[in-house]
């Protein structure tokens, strides 16, 4: 059994804002990953999925 290493909060913030900056700031998608992922501490590769 796998156990999530962020809770259902915090997936949700970085799913809001990922889509904002891709949207808003007319980013790429990886450079939003890497954004995001820089703001809440989680490595963009995560957010890739």
């Amino acid at each position: 059994m796998t156990v999530a290493k962020y809770d259902q909060e915090t997936r949700e913030r970085a799913l809001r804002l990922y889509y904002e900056t891709v949207a808003e700031d007319d980013a790429t998608k990886s450079g939003a990953r890497r954004k995001i992922g820089g703001m809440l501490d989680i490595n963009p590769v995560t957010l890739h999925n």
